[in-house]
């Protein structure tokens, strides 16, 4: 009663007892928002509804005020059933956009991310932002041809690139590109990852192309019918895979192999390659081609 009482002086009237510790109430003038047990008013990402209902299993039907219906998730996202899928796939690149940057795979505004949408478009991540702290709905859906066809802002500056890896890999559904340090380092070195140093698998490096020009994917090109993974030399890698979760486990391995490269070159002494017959072993277990490219 003394919540009621506290909510009723701001200007809130509840409209329903709680439900899954939510309960749906009039804020003044007339927005419908979502009060929890302590008070809090949910953040509805500056949307506003026409009606609101309780929780029922992690969703609270809903009416937009552009008479869209859908349902709000506990962080107060707005879903529409043909959006889930979507939905899910953009919180799950700002999870890894996150991640790359608190791994230090990222600085900044560098690197972009992509994932390719059941419909065949794109989902990107924007132009000028810092990626770790990017929201779901700002990331922008482009056609295969680069039209933004949804999203205020404008899509990565890099995505011809990601681009030409949809057209050309038809298996690849995510795509990353960041400007990872050692790896970068390591070209800037002149040290060559397709040299069979340790346990991984070849890493081709292309020729030198400008940053967020049309370069990248022309000079990537070459490799990207036998490789998931490259060095973009004194810019950064790309890396790609059947999930965005994989191609971050590519962007993690290729960037811990270029750290141990440039640490065991640091010792000053003599590095050698696996043998001849050792790195065959190596590229037979893990069913790859004679210079570590995909057989198909």
């Amino acid at each position: 009663m003394s919540l009621a009482l506290d909510l009723t002086h701001q200007g809130v009237r509840l409209l329903s007892a709680p439900k899954e510790s939510w309960s749906v109430a009039l804020s003044a003038p007339d927005d419908m928002v979502l009060i929890h047990a302590d008070g809090a008013i949910m953040d509805l990402h500056g949307a506003r509804y026409r009606w609101i209902l309780p929780f029922e299993k992690s969703r609270a039907a809903c009416c937009r005020q552009d008479g869209r219906i859908g349902w709000l998730d506990h962080q107060g996202w707005f879903h529409t059933e043909s959006e889930t899928e979507e939905w899910r796939l953009r919180q799950e690149l700002c999870r890894i956009a996150k991640l790359i940057y608190e791994r230090h795979y990222n600085a900044s505004i560098d690197g972009n991310i992509s994932v390719r949408l059941p419909d065949g478009t794109v989902l990107i991540t924007p132009s000028g932002a810092h990626n770790a702290f990017i929201e779901p709905d700002q990331l922008v859906v482009t056609d295969m041809q680069g039209q933004t066809l949804r999203g205020s802002g404008h899509a990565s500056s890099e995505m011809v690139l990601h681009l030409e890896i949809y057209a050309q890999r038809p298996d690849i559904q995510a795509v990353i590109h960041a400007h990872a340090p050692n790896a970068i380092a390591a070209s800037i070195a002149g040290m060559d990852l397709m040299e069979t140093v340790a346990t991984m698998a070849p890493i081709p490096t292309a020729a030198y192309a400008r940053p967020s020009s049309p370069e990248s994917a022309e000079r990537m090109r070459p490799f990207l019918q036998g490789y998931d993974w490259g060095v973009l030399p004194r810019h950064g890698v790309v890396t790609m895979g059947t999930t965005p979760w994989f191609a971050f486990l590519r962007l993690e391995g290729l960037e811990h192999y270029a750290e141990i490269l440039l640490k065991a070159h640091a010792t000053g002494r003599p590095i050698t390659a696996i043998e001849p017959r050792q790195r065959q072993a190596l590229l037979d277990f893990w069913n790859l081609g004679p210079q570590g490219e995909h057989k198909r």
